[in-house]
C-alpha cells in the first residue's frame, strides 16, 4: 500500500491525464480549474474562491 499526500496524488493524476507531456499537462490543469470554477459557481456564495489562469 502506498500512501500519498493529496498534492502528490493530484500532481500524479495531472501528469497521467496530460499523457506526461507539457501541452497535455497544461490542458489537464486548465480542465481541472474549469471544473473547479463550475463547482464554485454552482455551490459557493463567494466568487473570490474561483481560480483565474493567465494564458
Amino acid at each position: 500500500i502506498d500512501i500519498f499526500e493529496v498534492e502528490q496524488f493530484v500532481a500524479l493524476n495531472l501528469y497521467e491525464w496530460g499523457k506526461f507531456g507539457l501541452d497535455g499537462r497544461k490542458t489537464a490543469v486548465a480542465d481541472l480549474v474549469e471544473r473547479y470554477n463550475e463547482v464554485v459557481d454552482e455551490f459557493e456564495t463567494d466568487p473570490s474562491l474561483r481560480i483565474e489562469l493567465r494564458r
